[in-house]
Formats: C-alpha cells, structure tokens, sequence
C-alpha cells in the first residue's frame, strides 16, 4: 500500500496537495517533482508490485508573477511506469513518457492498488506587517516562493497566515482572527520551506510570535485560546449593526468587523454627519425588508454618541425598535478574540430613551418630541484602547497612530443644572436662618 508520514496540523495545508482516500491523509506538494514508486528515493512510496520503482511523477511549476496574487500553480502527471497502471478518473494515461495537466479535484490512481488520492488545490497565503524592511520583504518572497506560498503586505480573505514576531491587538491581528488565520512568527515560514513533498509540515505551535505585553497582555488567555483551536468568525456580527461615534474607533475596527460579519458600520461623529448617518441606517431597513431578513439584533455604539447626535436618531432607533448598546473598544475587541458578540454584551451599557419634560404651559410638542439618550456608565467609559502598547501588526493610519482617546463621558444638562443650583439654595436658608 501507499503510505507517507503522519499527518500534520490541519491549518497548514500548503498550495497542491493529495488527500488519501479512506485515511484522509494530506500530503504537501511543492514546486519541483515529487515521485511515486518502490523505490527509496521516492517521495511517495508503495510496497504493491503492480507499482514501479519510479511509477510517476508529479510535476509543479513554481509562482513567476507577484506572489500576492494567489493562483493555482501549473501541475501535471508524468506517466514512467513499465506496467502501465496509471489512472486518472479510473482511465489509463496514455502510457510511459507521457504528461496529463491536472486540475482540482482529479481522482489519481497508481498500481492496481486500491489507493486513490484526490488533487486538491489549498493555498497558504502569508501576510506580513508593513513595518517589515524591505531587505526582510526580499528574504521571505525567495522564501515563500520556494515552499509554493503566497506573500502579501494586506490581509485578504485569502490570508491563511499572519508573519508578526511581537504580538500586538492591531486591525491586522484582529483581521487574522477574525477569518481564522494563525499567527506565526517568521521561523514557520523558513521550516516550512525546508519541507520536502510529502514530509510532516512544521507544527505552527512551535513558531509562535512573543507574547503580548504592556496593555495587551489582559487578552492574553482570550488570544492564547484562539491559536489552540483557530476558528473563524466570519459571520460572528452578522446581526449587528455598528454606529461609530468617534472616527478613530471606525479607523482601528471597521476592517476587522466587517471580517466578523457586520454589514452595515455608520460613522456619527458630527453633527454634519447626521443625516447620512440616519440616510444609511434607512438604506439599511428597506434592505432588510426588500430581502426578507430580519432586522438587526442590536445596534451598537461604537463606543458612544454625543447628546446632540443622540437625540437627532433617537427617532429613528425607536422605528427600528432593537436594543442599542453603548459597547467600549474593550468590549468590541473581547468579543472578536472570543468569537462571540455576547462578550461584548456584557460589558456593554444599555441605552434607555427618555422624554424631555415640557414645561407647564399646555403647549404642543413641534414635530417630534425631542428624545435623550442615557449616557453610558462611567465604567462602561473609560476603557483604555488596546492597541499601541507593543510593536507588530499592520501600520496604522495617521488617524489610528494617534491612538483612540479614552472615550469622554457626555455631560448630563439636568445633572449639571441642579448641581449649579445646590449651593444658592444653602445661601438662601442662611439668610433665612439669620433673619
């Protein structure tokens, strides 16, 4: 029978590979030729004696373009065997010598051994942080060229793998996260290139970058969770619509929410920005309702509104009529690490509407009553940014480099008023007193 070494880690799957039939064993294909047959030097071996000592061979091109763009490398079957038992689909090659391309998901047949494998095409798309020097750029690209990789600067859907040697909570690792990527530090991706076909992948566990620190370090247990058992979280947000109240917090999370599923993130951080806000958000109602889905299953505010801003979509919230949280950048990025949004939930605050008292004068409201907004907790508040306190990631935006101010509680007019009026009505029972 056809054998190989054991399998390895199921996020490492690289480019071409053959999956045994019956065992599901994987084996890794890279650029140059891989053998099949009796024969020691034969990267696949069997033991059968319908098979050759050479059989045949598998050939793969390696990448000659620009590694980001991710494409099926050439791949064909070259035909040595002296007893001409070589199937592809279950029909014959066409004989010693010869060569068939093959494409994903061909059934592949060597001997009348009843061990087939399937041609499957899963590529390790490598991202790197853009502070990386370009000597480093050069190295890995020769590198991953070699292991039949991918390399880009961006994270795409198509990124397996995040290279950063200092973990850090940037937009770039919550990306990673967010699709189920793994992060490794650039050993893995050198060990990988030393893989010969078909031998056991280097185990990523053994290439992790270092450790969290400084203000990242509390989600170390949440991150260190994650790289045991990576998962997606692609549609973790799905029925979450997300208000940004501060253009910073749009910058440092849009990307990677929009990763975890949500699909509609307003910005609201002006009073000018109202009415798009509120054009959007109603763009986003007759879209649920033209589809058929149902509405949201809570609108978050990201990481608070402003009064003014507040009270001109409370009317708005109310029609829609869902839960509106004011949910802090903590709770956002606990929630993702977690891959799940009740995270976030219990740390938001939630926010009551409430109607102005009018003054007693028996007049009519204008248009619409003017509504208020609770404002969040004073915990809720302040939470300190996660990111910025260590290296590695994605460089941030000019906005994003300035880091995410701590986000300031909204003054409460009433609160304000009675607390002004306090120490004249003390003045007066003085007087009073005296008199």
């Amino acid at each position: 029978c056809l054998h190989s070494f054991r399998s390895h880690h199921q996020i490492v799957t690289m480019g071409w590979l053959l999956i045994q039939n019956g065992t599901q064993r994987r084996l890794y294909l890279r650029p140059g030729g891989t053998q099949v047959g009796r024969a020691q030097t034969a990267q696949i071996k069997a033991t059968h004696q319908s098979v050759s000592r050479i059989h045949a061979e598998i050939v793969i091109d390696a990448c000659a373009g620009a590694l980001s763009e991710v494409a099926p490398l050439p791949i064909q079957l070259v035909d040595h065997s002296s007893t001409g038992h070589t199937f592809i689909n279950g029909k014959p090659s066409a004989g010693k010598g010869h060569s068939r391309p093959l494409v994903e998901g061909d059934g592949l047949t060597f001997g009348v051994d009843p061990v087939t494998f399937r041609v499957t095409w899963s590529p390790v798309v490598f991202s790197y942080s853009s502070r990386v020097s370009a000597q480093d750029v050069q190295n890995m690209d020769s590198v991953t060229r070699s292991a039949g990789a991918f390399l880009t600067s961006d994270w795409t859907l198509e990124c397996t793998h995040l290279v950063i040697e200092q973990l850090a909570i940037t937009p770039k690792l919550l990306c990673c996260i967010a699709d189920g990527g793994m992060p490794v530090s650039s050993s893995f991706l050198y060990a990988l290139s030393h893989c010969a076909s078909a031998e056991p992948l280097p185990d990523p566990h053994q290439h992790r970058p270092r450790p969290l620190v400084g203000m990242d370090a509390e989600y170390s247990s949440e991150l260190a969770a994650f790289m045991e058992t990576p998962r997606p979280r692609r549609t973790m947000l799905e029925s979450i619509w997300i208000v940004f109240g501060v253009r910073q917090a749009y910058d440092a999370l849009s990307v990677a929410l929009r990763h975890s599923g949500a699909q509609l993130q307003v910005v609201c951080a002006s009073e000018e920005q109202v009415p798009q806000a509120i054009d959007e958000l109603r763009r986003g109602v007759s879209k649920a309702a033209a589809q058929g889905t149902p509405p949201p299953r809570a609108i978050w505010m990201v990481p608070g509104l402003g009064e003014p801003m507040m009270s001109a979509l409370a009317p708005l919230l109310q029609e829609i009529g869902v839960a509106c949280l004011a949910v802090s950048h903590k709770a956002v990025v606990g929630g993702i690490l977690a891959g799940d949004p009740e995270v976030a939930h219990r740390e938001a605050t939630a926010l009551q509407f409430q109607q102005q008292q009018h003054a007693e004068n028996n007049t009519f409201p204008q248009t619409q009553q003017a509504q208020q907004f609770a404002a969040p907790s004073a915990a809720a508040r302040r939470r300190a940014i996660p990111w910025g306190a260590g290296g590695g990631g994605t460089a941030p935006s000019e906005a994003v480099k300035a880091r995410v101010k701590e986000e300031e509680s909204f003054p409460n007019t009433q609160q304000q008023q009675q607390q002004q009026r306090q120490p004249l009505q003390q003045q007066q029972q003085q007087q009073e007193a005296l008199l």
